[in-house]
């Protein structure tokens, strides 16, 4: 009896073990699929390499249809733009299509009246939101490519969906453009005279509005633009 009962707490003792070892990879695996630098958003499985298609077709609709007619300026940013300054392409593990919007005033109160009219043209089945849990935005997607829960937990349990476009809304305010963002504790404005006169940039083949310094907007955004920078949590810049 006392050598089945040590048989039996050793079973037991070796079924516990071998469940933490699997939480413990399931854990890390979570980790390894996401990025502190990108506060916990993107997945491995959610980048450019798999979804890029779809949201290039839904911001080239976007550019096509719908942005010119919102009478604000506008231009492709983020890492987005990022990718087409490098070298004219996706970034594989972005999650997402960014684009800026420029208000003069307080955008806040026209995010609605921008909403509806984007509804009013967009065609089916691509839908829009209305972002207020971490920032003042619009959110254009495909519901046909699912959703996910944002991990970090100051995102608060949003969901985000596969295949996205951003569209985030700034204010001019003095020589600076300020975002409605408000996740980071650092906010991350650009200068107005790195906007204007707009340019163009080719991003896989396609051509979007951009900031006129590009560079410049870019390392108002991330600090250093170099493929090999370090995140500092600190700063919230990235650095060599």
């Amino acid at each position: 009896m006392l050598i089945v009962g040590f048989r039996s707490q050793t079973l037991a003792f070796a079924l516990s073990l071998s469940f933490a070892l699997i939480l413990d990879k399931f854990i890390a695996s979570v980790t390894a699929n996401t990025s502190s630098d990108n506060n916990y958003k993107r997945l491995i499985n959610s980048g450019m390499d798999k979804y890029g298609k779809p949201r290039m077709r839904l911001a080239v609709l976007l550019r096509n249809k719908i942005l010119n007619k919102l009478d604000m300026p506008w231009v492709m940013e983020g890492g987005t733009l990022l990718g087409a300054w490098r070298n004219g392409s996706f970034i594989l593990w972005k999650d997402d299509f960014d684009f800026a919007m420029f208000s003069e005033n307080n955008p806040k109160p026209l995010i609605p009246l921008i909403l509806r009219k984007i509804k009013q043209l967009l065609p089916s089945p691509y839908k829009a939101r209305y972002v207020t849990t971490y920032a003042d935005k619009i959110e254009v997607y495909d519901p046909r490519y699912g959703e996910y829960n944002l991990l970090a937990p100051k995102y608060k349990g949003a969901s985000f969906h596969h295949c996205t476009a951003d569209l985030q809304f700034y204010q001019h305010v003095k020589e600076k453009y300020v975002p409605l963002y408000y996740i980071d504790p650092i906010v991350k404005s650009v200068y107005f005279k790195d906007v204007f006169p707009l340019r163009s940039i080719e991003l896989e083949g396609e051509m979007f509005p951009a900031p006129f310094n590009t560079e410049g907007y870019l390392k108002s955004l991330y600090g250093s633009l170099s493929p090999n920078a370090k995140f500092n949590p600190k700063t919230g810049f990235y650095m060599k």
